[in-house]
């Protein structure tokens, strides 16, 4: 399903179907080659979809550049 539609250009759906089956790393290579719209959708597609708190916490305020976030969750595990 991935490469059918890499071969008609649909990278959003590519990067949609490469995400929903685990393939992380090639649905943020096709998003990308989508531009920042499609690769700032697929980022977000991910983290609603992480149930770990390493992604939750740390990376997803780290991408929308929320260091307040960081700081606050580590003062919570201390």
């Amino acid at each position: 399903m991935i490469k059918k539609n890499l071969m008609v250009k649909n990278l959003q759906y590519a990067a949609e179907a490469a995400l929903k089956h685990g393939r992380v790393a090639e649905a943020f290579l096709i998003a990308q080659m989508g531009g920042p719209n499609m690769l700032a959708d697929i980022q977000e597609r991910y983290f609603s979809q992480q149930k770990d708190p390493f992604v939750s916490l740390i990376l997803k305020p780290l991408f929308h550049r929320n260091y307040e976030s960081i700081v606050s969750a580590e003062g919570a595990h201390e």
